[in-house]
């Protein structure tokens, strides 16, 4: 996992000349702002039993990190869990049976750099720790909850001044042990950003070259190859979201170009669509990617154009499984905001999480709360 500085440079850099053209405005969201700075992209953000959200955010700009919790409608809550965080790179996942693990880097016994999966109690206190043995300075690139209740864990190795040599998956049951770890060869310096299990058990790792290119690997449920894919465009950015359709075919989104990019493809990854989604007078960015619970996709990130309040708008848009633009918004403050990530929080309702330097002065990446419907009306 690379540092989310370089995240939002990138961004910055991405919407540099982009014209300012006319586009209608639509909604009036409800920002729920919190006195807390964002933490990397959100990706640790967790729901546990349905009924609270476990949000891992910084006191400072990028320093002192703690976990926060909010309800169900994005109010935060009085509590906050316990767990120390060393690391910069961490991630929450709540498993079949509701045990809650943080997944960081961290050093071992041998003061080595190493991907340790730490066990929490309801409150955060630590009540376990253990490492993901025989990787080389390993760092955590993602991790998700499977469908045997445990997790699947993403991360790679990388030599200090050259490119990504290996990435690894491991496999974990639903208490945090060990079952498996694979090595891939990286391909370009590739390495994987994003998990996807399909219905059929097999495993697709979606990420991004050393030159930009993005790049997909296919195994089977144990983790061994079977296919890979790797674009020959330059795009900059990682794969920011790949999901499943109802059909079985894999959607994923990536951005370049001042726009982003959906590409749907069989479960053997061969392409059966590519196409831009969004408007043609805004430049837009993708950060994260959600299924509606039906057919569809909600896409999250940040967009400038006419139809833009500042410099950079939160975007939330919804596309069928198609690529077809079924809803399109923007809004955001006279500065810079983004949206990193989107929780569903059931009835078909949803909390976009973001970052933003347009309401507080003193706070220059606020977090803040927008809660919108599979429909695209604020709540």
């Amino acid at each position: 996992m690379k540092p989310h500085i370089l995240y939002i440079l990138f961004i910055s850099v991405f919407f540099f000349n982009c014209k300012k053209e006319t586009t209608t405005p639509v909604g009036k969201p409800k920002y729920q702002l919190y006195n807390y700075y964002h933490f990397s992209e959100m990706e640790g953000a967790s729901i546990y039993k349905g009924q609270r959200i476990i949000l891992p955010v910084y006191q400072k700009a990028f320093i002192n990190s703690k976990i926060i919790e909010l309800d169900m409608l994005g109010n935060e809550k009085n509590e906050e869990l316990k767990s120390i965080v060393n690391s910069n790179w961490y991630e929450f996942i709540v498993t079949e049976d509701n045990q809650l693990f943080r997944i960081e880097e961290s050093l071992d016994s041998n003061s080595t750099q190493a991907i340790a999966i730490i066990s929490l109690d309801i409150n955060g206190n630590e009540i376990g720790k253990k490492f993901i043995t025989g990787l080389k300075k390993a760092k955590l690139a993602t991790a998700v909850k499977c469908s045997n209740g445990g997790m699947l864990i993403a991360s790679f190795e990388q030599p200090p001044f050259g490119k990504v040599q290996h990435f690894f998956l491991t496999k974990t049951d639903a208490h945090g042990n060990i079952l498996w770890t694979k090595t891939f060869l990286s391909d370009e310096g590739s390495y994987c950003s994003k998990i996807l299990e399909t219905k059929s058990g097999n495993l697709v790792l979606a990420g991004v070259t050393d030159n930009g290119s993005p790049a997909w690997v296919l195994t089977d449920g144990s983790g061994s190859l079977i296919h890979r894919l790797m674009n020959s465009e330059n795009v900059l950015f990682k794969i920011q979201g790949i999901k499943e359709t109802i059909d079985g075919e894999i959607v994923s989104i990536y951005s370049g170009n001042n726009k982003v990019h959906y590409i749907k493809m069989n479960s053997q990854l061969k392409r059966i669509q590519i196409k831009d989604i969004g408007l043609s007078t805004q430049s837009e960015y993708a950060l994260d990617l959600v299924s509606d619970g039906n057919n569809g996709f909600i896409v999250t990130g940040s967009g400038f154009g006419g139809q833009s309040s500042g410099m950079q708008d939160i975007l939330v848009l919804k596309i069928s499984a198609g690529g077809e633009l079924l809803w399109y918004r923007s809004f955001g403050g006279s500065k810079s905001d983004f949206g990193f990530r989107t929780l569903p929080t059931g009835n078909n309702e949803f909390l976009i999480l973001g970052s933003s330097n347009s309401f507080n002065a003193e706070m220059e990446y606020q977090l803040f709360g927008v809660r919108i419907d599979s429909n695209g009306k604020f709540l």
